[in-house]
């Protein structure tokens, strides 16, 4: 574009250094051309007008007939001049294309090199993306919102009999039973429809046999958080539910046990607050078990007692976890029970208690026949002291008058007071202190028997 030099920058254009003479007119670029641009073509039209051989003075020799630049008329000059500049301007405008012709083709050149950077990256993260879940031993697949796979781990492959590129692209029923396919359908609609993860347990079929899963279900996001896939992991938890099973069975058959003993079975936590108690137990305080469980064993206790079991339990050792206590309790019939308790403790595995167990028996009837024991010795004791005192009293009383008999009858045998006259009467005499010595015998005998019962 052509400018005199004072009008170009009112029209908010970049004079250049070139002059076509005798007008006196500039070349003007937009704002937007680089300076350099501008600077190339000043230097190249400068260098065509140095050179009297250049296509510059050749084009203006051309047009002028072959007449020498200084005899043209100024008209016909400053006509060749425009032309040599419009020519220039052609020529800055090829080299301005050809250098934004380079430069949109280095910008496409580095796109091109970043766009294949980046699919080559995201090559690799989908290796090593596979390669992480093909080490998984969950059963993991990745299907889109139509339920088409996009994509599924070896653990996938082995369980269903499917393969990762075979089962790309396919929807579900192309590739699992009608079934179960269409369960796991409205499972991964309901996930894409509430945006929330879903977790649940359900029965599949695969190549082994039937099996119970449990799954995790969650929607994936695109940047702009749009839900575009459904991730599912699943894991066989068959074993798991056998186990399970089988305690319940085994804790069911425990709870029988327990409840059909006729002794009272408790457990209780650390301060004391039971978590577990059985039909006996209930029976012997007069509760049920919504009134016992989650009450302190500690209640209604006297202070002597709380403090003997609390010093029990601090016996109590992984070697050595087991101990007895003994404790009266008033029954719901006024009457004293007595009861005799098996504490045991039991340890984590690191050796500290985490509760305590304990076995009770009803001791009432022993203690009360051993109350009745100790009273029929106490009577014994006193019905002999008794029977001692008797037999001293009655010696005493026998002896007497018998000490008397054995002395007249010694006498009468003796004749102190003259002959007795007939024979008989000394015959009769001397019986009657026999009979007096055989019964100071007898009394003798039950006097030395009281002495040794007495411990004499």
């Amino acid at each position: 574009m052509f400018l005199g030099a004072r009008l170009a920058p009112e029209h908010g254009l970049v004079p250049s250094g070139i002059v076509v003479a005798p007008s006196a007119v500039h070349f003007a670029f937009r704002p937007d051309i680089a300076s350099s641009v501008i600077t190339d073509f000043d230097n190249v039209v400068a260098d065509l007008k140095r050179e009297p051989d250049s296509i510059y003075y050749q084009g203006l020799a051309r047009l002028v007939g072959g007449r020498a630049p200084h005899s043209i008329p100024a008209i016909i000059y400053w006509s060749i001049g425009l032309g040599a500049g419009l020519l220039c301007v052609a020529f800055g405008a090829v080299l301005i294309l050809r250098r934004l012709v380079a430069k949109r083709t280095r910008e496409l050149w580095d796109e091109a090199s970043k766009r294949k950077d980046a699919q080559k990256a995201l090559r690799e993260n989908e290796v090593l993306l596979q390669n992480l879940l093909d080490h998984s031993p969950a059963i993991i697949a990745i299907r889109d919102t139509a339920c088409r796979f996009r994509m599924i781990n070896r653990a996938y492959e082995e369980a269903f009999g499917v393969n990762n590129e075979a089962a790309r692209g396919k929807h579900l029923q192309e590739v699992l039973e009608d079934d179960f396919a269409k369960d796991i359908e409205a499972h991964d609609r309901k996930v894409a429809q509430s945006g929330k993860p879903m977790v649940h347990e359900h029965f599949a079929t695969l190549k082994s046999g039937g099996v119970w899963l449990f799954s995790v279900r969650f929607p994936i996001r695109n940047e702009n958080g749009a839900i575009v896939a459904i991730g599912s992991i699943a894991t066989d938890v068959t074993e798991f539910r056998q186990t399970e099973e089988a305690l319940r069975k085994a804790e069911k058959q425990y709870h029988a046990v327990v409840e059909d003993q006729t002794e009272m079975i408790s457990r209780q936590a650390l301060d004391g607050t039971r978590t577990f108690v059985n039909e006996s137990y209930c029976r012997s305080h007069g509760k049920n078990k919504e009134q016992l469980l989650g009450q302190s064993v500690y209640d209604g206790m006297a202070q002597d007692d709380i403090g003997r079991l609390k010093a029990l339990y601090r016996t109590l050792t992984p070697e050595n976890p087991t101990g007895e206590f003994e404790i009266a309790i008033p029954g719901p019939d006024g009457e004293t029970n007595w009861q005799l308790w098996t504490k045991r403790a039991i340890f984590d595995s690191e050796g500290r208690v985490k509760e305590y167990q304990a076995v009770g028996h009803d001791i009432s009837k022993r203690k009360r026949a051993e109350a009745a024991v100790q009273t029929a010795l106490a009577e014994a004791k006193r019905a002999n002291s008794a029977k001692s005192a008797f037999l001293a009293t009655m010696s005493h009383e026998f002896r007497t008058p018998l000490n008397a008999i054995l002395g007249f009858s010694e006498l009468l045998r003796e004749q102190h007071f003259g002959p007795l006259g007939a024979d008989n009467y000394r015959e009769y005499a001397n019986d009657i202190h026999r009979s007096g010595e055989h019964m100071l015998a007898l009394i003798n005998d039950v006097l030395d028997i009281s002495a040794i019962e007495a411990g004499k």
